[in-house]
């Protein structure tokens, strides 16, 4: 018996690299090798154009993505901040690890604790969050 993709919560692929989502507050690129360079430079293009804060780094692709400086500036990220990878499927794997999976964040616009969960959108290809504290009552 095989499992079709279809009805699993393993990331789609895309088959073309999707376009910015012009709604995040922040964006985070990275990439590797020439193929990803490329498509990294036309995201940056397109972020540059929403005049939002950028941090993009490329690697030459000769060893593993080196994801130190990926990880300070996912210390300092907000609820909205968009990552976004162009590079062989281990490396997009590796960095979707350091994603801060299982941690809160305070969300700077509504205020709110937000706890991001393990499962993947396969439709937007991101980490789902929710309220922490949605089932305690108010005061």
């Amino acid at each position: 018996m095989t499992v079709s993709p279809d009805h699993t919560s393993v990331p789609r692929w895309p088959d073309e690299p999707p376009d910015v989502d012009p709604t995040g507050s922040s964006y985070l690129v990275v990439s590797t090798g020439e193929a990803g360079r490329a498509v990294a430079s036309r995201w940056t293009a397109a972020i540059a154009s929403l005049a939002k804060p950028l941090w993009a780094h490329h690697d030459s692709g000769e060893s593993p993505l080196a994801l130190d400086g990926l990880s300070r500036e996912l210390a300092a990220a907000r609820v909205g901040t968009r990552v976004m990878v162009a590079a062989p499927e281990r490396d997009v794997l590796d960095t979707h690890a350091r994603l801060s999976v299982g941690d809160t964040v305070a969300c700077e616009g509504c205020h709110r604790t937000l706890i991001v969960y393990h499962h993947v959108s396969r439709l937007h290809g991101a980490y789902l969050g929710y309220m922490v504290d949605a089932e305690e009552p108010t005061t």
